[in-house]
């Protein structure tokens, strides 16, 4: 039980009387002082080493100590090492107990860690939607995991741009390349969300809202145009606040934990003392195909079979076929406009892109022509080919027509060279048949004398002299008058002629 003041000092000066002469205060004595006065026995030996505290009342921070809180970052040993010898200077435990009173534990690991010790404190309010197809979450993300790509031998690290619906919490689309992404596969991962494939699960449709941040990849031209012709709203976060999307984040961490983490050559693994991972030894990573191969497998099964805890237990094919609201779909002539597009001039052995040749009948009599080529980034099955902003038709590889569309492609092109031909002939025809047949020594006429006069009108407007009235028009002056004085020339030589001939 505590005491008051003057109790306290006149203890304190009892225990003090005891080390006069050079004694020692006896232990026993202090423990019973403590236990009377309410305290420990710390405080006890404090009071009567330093004399007890002019305050009254419990400490108060200053803004002189919280100013050595922060810059000591939250080293409460080293506050009270900088304040010893101050009047009235509290002790280390005080000092414990008056931070933890007065500033709050986010305050405080946020002087230890920055920004992120203060987040792993902050309150945040959950956003939830009310419908598939609402809101959409998007992001990349670099897999901590080595892979070798298809060309190469360096080991890379993959990175995946991926799509999660907010509402049941399904894997939209993705697209995995070994590299940066760029808008590319960004249009690539939409385009494979909006559509619905059968084969993925009933997944898919235009959104309503879709939130990424503020990367330069989903903020390009090309993705705002491809938003803006379909509809669909796009929001960026403000800047270093992932929790604006925090469902498409808490999906990475996912990804890393239940897939990436048991792979080999999982990089932020542990590691042995020469800081080389576990693993498997005298073994390469295994190859960006077959890593692809596993990492769809898991999205499938993520979709289908993997129960949710934010779904009551529910994977997101249940709870996507529980929603009754209506799937807004996109027609497949608008798929093509939704990939990345570059231009390519059509060559004699087709379209090169990316090392590749596509070819198709369409492209027949189009050689030396510029087109406009639609591609899914990484797939070199087939793009899509665009004339005079227009859909033409769908291009592939030489050996991957089959064997009906090479002889459509044969049949195209004898079909435009015998068209040509026939042309050609038809006009050598009109050109013979103009003549009519000499039988006799004569003049050669023309059979067409509809024709024979237009060449005539053509070619008498063509040696037509300029009027007066032209060259005025042209701004040409005295021109005129000097062809009418070399005309009267000419009259006065006619006529000395003809006097000269009748003499």
């Amino acid at each position: 039980m505590k005491q008051d003041r003057e109790t306290v000092e006149r203890q304190i000066a009892r225990l003090r009387a005891m080390r006069a002469g050079g004694k020692t205060i006896p232990t026993f004595a202090v423990d019973r002082t403590a236990e009377l006065l309410g305290v420990s026995r710390r405080t006890m030996w404090r009071w009567v080493k330093n004399g007890y505290p002019s305050r009254s009342g419990p400490y108060e921070l200053t803004d002189h100590v919280i100013g050595l809180y922060y810059d000591l970052r939250g080293n409460v040993s080293a506050v009270a090492r900088a304040l010893k010898g101050e009047k009235d200077a509290p002790s280390r435990e005080t000092l414990q107990r008056t931070f933890r009173r007065q500033i709050g534990e986010q305050e405080r690991e946020y002087v230890k860690r920055g920004v992120e010790g203060a987040r792993s404190k902050m309150l945040y309010l959950r956003y939830e939607v009310e419908h598939r197809n609402q809101r959409w979450e998007t992001d990349h993300k670099e897999l901590p995991i080595l892979v070798v790509p298809r060309r190469g031998w360096q080991p890379v690290k993959p990175w995946v741009t991926m799509f999660q619906d907010a509402k049941t919490r399904a894997i939209m689309g993705a697209a995995l390349v070994p590299r940066r992404p760029t808008h590319a596969e960004v249009l690539a991962a939409l385009a494979a969300a909006v559509a619905i494939d059968p084969a993925q699960g009933p997944f898919g449709g235009r959104p309503h809202l879709i939130v990424s941040d503020n990367g330069l990849e989903f903020t390009a031209d090309a993705v705002t145009q491809v938003e803006l012709d379909l509809g669909i709203t796009l929001l960026t976060t403000d800047a270093y606040t992932p929790t604006q999307k925090g469902k498409v984040e808490r999906l990475h961490r996912t990804l890393e934990q239940e897939l990436i983490s048991t792979l080999p050559f999982y990089s932020d693994g542990p590691r042995a003392a020469n800081k080389r991972h576990f693993g498997p030894k005298n073994a390469s990573p295994m190859l960006f195909g077959d890593f692809a191969e596993i990492f769809f497998d898991y999205v499938w099964k993520y979709n289908n079979e993997r129960p949710h805890s934010a779904l009551d237990a529910r994977t997101p094919l249940e709870a996507w076929r529980e929603d009754p609201t209506p799937i807004n779909e996109i027609d497949s002539t608008q798929m093509h406009w939704m990939l990345p597009s570059v231009q390519r001039k059509v060559l004699k052995d087709g379209i090169h892109h990316h090392k590749h040749k596509f070819v198709s009948s369409a492209l027949t009599g189009l050689v030396g022509e510029t087109v406009e080529i639609r591609y899914m980034p990484y797939d070199y099955r087939r793009v899509e080919v665009f004339r005079d902003g227009k859909w033409l038709c769908t291009a592939m590889p030489p050996e991957e027509i089959s064997a009906a569309e090479r002889e459509d492609f044969l049949a195209r092109r004898r079909k435009a060279q015998q068209q040509m031909a026939g042309r050609m002939r038809a006009s050598s025809r009109r050109s013979r048949a103009r003549l009519v047949a000499l039988t006799e020594p004569g003049e050669i006429q023309d059979g067409d004398p509809v024709a024979a006069a237009e060449e005539e009108r053509i070619a008498e407007r063509r040696k037509r002299k300029l009027t007066k009235q032209d060259l005025d028009a042209m701004g040409i002056d005295g021109l005129y008058e000097v062809e009418e004085d070399e005309k009267e020339e000419d009259d006065d030589t006619d006529t000395r002629a003809n006097n000269t001939e009748a003499a």
